[in-house]
């Protein structure tokens, strides 16, 4: 019995044994699934034998077109790594500061 590495944005970020070869959304729901603020389109598998040694996989694609049987599968000791979703807010609010520091720019040349 081997176990799964499951951390990032889940509910119950953990080492979860398993026996054989299991479903991405599988180990997922047994870490309580993704948090609030998790990145489902960038979700890492670290391969413990892989080459490459990790794989990015976007789980909308799966759950869109309702083919959750051919996502990937989970392996005895790999980590599957679930990021933090981008903050929109705080992107838009860097855009708009440099917006303002470029037109700022421009007033003083002009």
């Amino acid at each position: 019995r081997m176990l799964v590495s499951v951390f990032g944005m889940v509910e119950s970020p953990e080492n979860y044994p398993i026996v054989d070869e299991t479903s991405i959304f599988k180990m997922l729901s047994v870490a309580g699934g993704p948090s609030d603020d998790a990145n489902i389109r960038r979700v890492k598998i670290y391969r413990k034998n892989g080459n490459p040694n990790y794989e990015t996989i976007d789980l909308t694609h799966y759950l869109d077109s309702g083919q959750m049987d051919s996502a990937a599968m989970v392996r005895p000791g790999d980590v599957v790594y679930v990021p933090r979703r981008d903050n929109i807010v705080r992107e838009m609010s860097e855009f708009l500061r440099d917006v303002v520091l470029l037109f700022g720019i421009f007033r003083v040349f002009n």
